[in-house]
C-alpha cells in the first residue's frame, strides 16, 4: 500500500499520510485469525513524514490476534511496526513477522508503539532500522519500539537485525527500545544480529542480558541444550489445532512455527520466510478449500487470507 497526500489513486481507500496498514488503516475491537498478509506499507506526504504504519495495520485497539504472518516491508516515520504501528488493549497469540522495517523512532519488529496488551509465542526475523533523520533518543527493539504500561510478552524469538549505536545516543534493545515496567518470559534473541546483550534500550526497566548467537538458536531445541540455551516450555505450547506449535529443526536451523495455515519461520536467520507455500488451506481441517489469492499492483503485494472474521473498521 502506498499512500501520498493528494495523490488521486490512493489504495483501497486510504488517502491519509497517517494510520497505514497491510490490510487495515485503523480498526478497533476487531478479531484478526487465520491470516497470511504479503504487504508493502510506504507512507508519505508533502513533508515526506507519515507515521503509525503497519504489515497489518497502522492501529489495532482491543480485540485479538491469532496465527497470523506478515511478510514485507514498512517505511515511514514514527511507530512502525511489522505488524502495527501501534497496539493497545490487544491479546496477541501465534503470530510471525519477518519484516523491513524503516522509521525515524518507535520501530519494532512486531510492533512500533504497544500499551496495555499480552503476547505470547511470537516469531520475529528480519531487519529493524530506527534513528533515521535523528541524531539522538530515537527509540527501537526486535519486538516492540516503544512499551508503555502493562506489556506483557511470554515465549518470544528474535531474529531481528538491528543497527549499531556508537555512543549508546539511541534507546535500541534487543528486544524492547523504551519500555516501562513489562513483564517477560521465555524470551530469546541472537546477540550477534541484535548487537547487543541488554534486552532494554533504556533505564526504565531491569532486564536480563544474554549472549546466545545466532548458531546456538539454531542447534537449541526443548530437549536439547546448546550453550546454556534450551527452549524450556516452548514444547507444550500449541496451535489452534491442538498439534505442537514449535518445531525444532536440525541443529542448524531456528524454530519455526506450525500454523493452521501452515509453517512459517526463517531457519536460516536471513531475514526472509522459508519455504512460503503455493497454496494455502482456507479450511485448515480440510484438503479441499483454497484460499483466494489476489495480485493488486496497486496494493504492491499479495494478500493470502484464509479466514477473517468479521471486522469493524474505524477511520481516523
Amino acid at each position: 500500500i502506498s499512500a501520498d497526500k493528494g495523490a488521486e489513486d490512493c489504495s483501497v481507500n486510504i488517502c491519509e499520510p497517517d494510520f497505514i496498514g497491510g490490510m487495515v488503516g485503523t480498526s478497533f475491537n476487531s478479531i484478526y485469525k487465520n491470516i497470511v498478509v504479503k504487504a508493502l506499507v510506504t507512507g508519505a506526504n508533502v513533508t515526506g513524514v507519515s507515521g503509525v504504519l503497519g504489515g497489518l495495520a497502522g492501529d489495532i485497539t482491543g480485540g485479538s490476534i491469532n496465527e497470523v504472518v506478515i511478510q514485507g516491508s514498512v517505511t515511514g516515520s514514527e511507530e512502525i511496526g511489522g505488524l502495527a504501528g501501534f497496539v493497545s488493549g490487544t491479546h496477541i497469540t501465534s503470530v510471525v513477522a519477518i519484516t523491513e522495517l524503516n522509521g525515524s523512532s518507535s520501530v519494532g519488529g512486531l510492533i512500533g508503539r504497544a500499551t496495555d496488551i499480552t503476547m505470547s509465542n511470537v516469531l520475529v526475523s528480519g531487519v529493524v532500522n530506527t534513528g533515521i533523520g535523528l541524531t539522538k533518543k530515537a527509540s527501537g527493539g526486535g519486538l516492540i519500539g516503544q512499551a508503555n504500561s502493562a506489556v506483557t510478552a511470554h515465549f518470544v524469538v528474535s531474529l531481528g537485525k538491528l543497527p549499531s549505536d556508537p555512543g549508546n545516543v539511541h534507546y535500541i534493545g534487543a528486544l524492547m527500545g523504551s519500555a516501562v515496567t513489562p513483564t517477560v518470559s521465555n524470551v530469546v534473541w541472537a546477540y550477534d544480529l541484535s548487537l547487543r546483550d541488554y534486552m532494554y534500550g533504556s533505564d526504565h526497566s531491569e532486564g536480563p542480558d544474554l549472549i546466545i548467537n545466532l548458531g546456538d538458536i539454531k542447534c537449541a531445541s526443548d530437549t536439547n541444550n546448546c550453550n546454556g540455551l534450551k527452549f524450556t516450555d516452548f514444547g507444550e505450547q500449541l496451535n489452534s489445532l491442538d498439534q505442537a506449535l514449535w518445531k525444532f529443526g536440525s541443529n542448524d536451523e531456528a524454530p519455526v512455527m506450525v500454523l493452521a495455515a501452515g509453517t512459517f519461520g526463517d531457519k536460516d536467520g536471513n531475514g526472509e520466510v522459508d519455504d512460503w507455500p503455493a497454496t494455502i488451506n482456507q479450511d485448515p481441517k480440510s484438503n479441499t478449500g483454497k484460499a483466494h489469492k489476489s495480485d493488486s499492483s496497486g496494493l504492491g503485494g499479495m494478500f493470502y487470507l484464509l479466514l477473517l472474521l468479521p471486522l469493524i473498521f474505524r477511520r481516523r
